[in-house]
C-alpha cells in the first residue's frame, strides 16, 4: 500500500483512473498541487475538474504526457464552481465542442454569473492552520481569480448538463458515480468510484499536510451542510481519498470520517 501523502506514488488511482501530475496553483501565500483526476474509458477521457485560471498549459502537458489531448475529453465533471476548479473550462469547451460538462445544478447560477455568493466571514485563526503565511490581501487576489473564472457565455451555459441527485454513470470504468454533497457550495459534488473505493471529494475533505481535513468552513457556504455531507460519504467504503487540495491518502478514510465527525 502507498505511504499516504507520497504523490509520486499515489498518482494511479486505478488500473483507468489517476491524478493529473504537474498542475500548480499559488494560492494564499504558497504554492500547492491541485489534483484534477482522469478517468479512462472507451473513446476518451473523463476529466473531474480542471484546475486554477492560468494554469492551462499545465493542465494541457500533464494530459499530453499521458497521452490524451484536450479533443479527446468526452465528459468534464465539476465539483463546484469556485475559480481553482473552474478556472480552464471556458478553454476546454472552446477547444473541444463535444464534451459533455456536468456541474451541480445549484451551482451553475453562480458559474453563470446569475448569482453573486454571500461574503463569507474570514476566520483568519482556520486559515493560518493551513496557510501560515496567509495575508487579508491574498482574499483580494482570490476574488479577481473568481472574476476572472465565471463565463458569460450563454453558448457554453447551454452545454452545461445540471446534477441535482446521486448519479450512476454508465460506460466509465470503476463504477462512477456522481454524489451530491452541497455545503462548500450550494451544488457542490463528489465522484465515488465504487470498484476502486475511492472518494474523489473536490473540497468537501481532503489529506492537508499530513492531517485529514474536513471543509474549511471559512470558504464554505453552509459548513453545517457541508458537515451532513461528510456524514453522507462515512456511509461508503473508501480507502483511496483524492482531494482537490493536498495529498491523495491510501488507507483507513472511513476511520479518519469518523474521527472528524465525532469532534464537530
Amino acid at each position: 500500500m502507498p505511504v499516504p501523502g507520497d504523490r509520486s506514488r499515489l498518482a494511479k488511482i486505478g488500473e483507468d483512473w489517476e491524478v493529473l501530475e504537474g498542475v500548480i496553483q499559488e494560492f494564499m501565500g504558497e504554492k500547492s498541487a491541485l489534483n484534477p483526476v482522469i478517468g479512462r474509458c472507451k473513446d476518451g477521457i473523463v476529466l473531474i475538474d480542471t484546475g486554477a485560471p492560468g494554469t492551462f498549459g499545465q493542465l494541457e502537458n500533464s494530459l499530453l504526457k499521458l497521452g490524451f489531448g484536450i479533443e479527446e475529453i468526452k465528459m468534464v465533471v465539476i465539483t463546484h464552481y469556485h475559480f481553482d476548479h473552474v478556472g480552464n473550462l471556458m478553454e476546454i469547451a472552446m477547444r473541444n465542442k463535444n464534451a459533455r460538462i456536468l456541474m451541480g445544478k445549484n451551482d451553475i447560477p453562480y458559474y453563470a454569473g446569475d448569482k453573486v455568493p454571500e461574503e463569507e466571514a474570514v476566520d483568519e485563526k482556520e486559515l493560518r492552520k493551513y496557510f501560515p503565511n496567509f495575508k487579508k490581501s491574498d482574499l483580494d487576489g482570490a476574488a479577481k481569480d473568481e472574476d476572472i473564472s465565471y463565463s458569460p457565455d450563454l453558448e457554453l451555459h447551454s452545454r452545461i448538463e445540471p446534477v441535482e441527485e446521486d448519479l450512476s454513470v454508465i460506460d466509465v470504468p470503476g463504477e462512477m458515480r456522481i454524489v451530491a454533497t452541497p455545503g462548500h457550495t450550494p451544488g457542490h459534488l463528489s465522484v465515488y468510484l465504487q470498484e476502486l473505493k475511492a472518494l474523489v471529494a473536490g473540497d468537501l475533505m481532503m489529506y492537508w499536510k499530513g492531517n485529514f481535513s474536513g471543509p474549511i468552513r471559512t470558504f464554505s457556504s453552509d459548513p453545517e451542510t457541508a458537515d451532513e455531507s461528510v456524514r453522507k460519504v462515512s456511509t461508503f467504503e473508501i480507502d483511496k481519498l483524492i482531494g482537490y487540495h493536498g495529498s491523495p491518502f491510501f488507507g483507513n478514510v472511513n476511520s479518519m470520517i469518523n474521527e472528524y465527525l465525532s469532534n464537530i
